[in-house]
Order: C-alpha cells, then structure tokens, then sequence
C-alpha cells in the first residue's frame, strides 16, 4: 500500500525537457506538498500502518527535495515563497 510513492516503482526514462531546462522550483514545490499531506497523516492518523507508510514515503519525499535542491534552476527565494503559501493552507 502507498499513499503517493511506490517504493517498487522503477525511474522513469529520459524526460523530453532537456535537463537543464527543468522547473526544479516546481518541481521541489510538487514533493513539499506531498510532505505537507505525508506528515499530516503520520501526526493524525488513527491507523499504524498508514502511518507507517507515511513515514516511509516522507523520507523519499525528502530525497526528491534534495535532489531538485542541487538543480541548477534552483531557486531558493522562489521556493521559500511558495512554501510558506503551502505552510499557510495546512494551518487553516
């Protein structure tokens, strides 16, 4: 059972957009929303193993923001601004 990544799942192949090309901002942006909704779950949830998979699935999370960090079109005031905006709907 995932809730957003598949553990099993193989890469993908090379992407049509030349690598130095790629949104990493957005890109980033995609994963820290998906660990907003990840850490959401392993805090509420009422079930141990989803929150076990939650946890599981944060760390890949995680690993995807790193990556997208290293990018070249990192942008680091970009990507401040949009999570704070991210931060502010899960506070609501």
């Amino acid at each position: 059972m995932s809730i957003i990544y598949d553990e099993n799942k193989k890469p993908s192949g090379p992407s049509a957009i030349p690598y130095h090309s790629l949104p990493a901002t957005r890109y980033w942006h995609t994963h820290f929303e998906n660990s907003c909704y990840l850490r959401f779950i392993a805090e509420k949830s009422d079930d141990p193993a989803e929150r076990r998979q939650a946890n599981s699935e944060l760390i890949i999370a995680n690993k995807k923001m790193d990556y997208w960090k290293r990018h070249p079109n990192w942008d680091t005031a970009g990507a401040a601004r949009l999570a704070e905006t991210t931060k502010q709907k899960w506070k609501g």
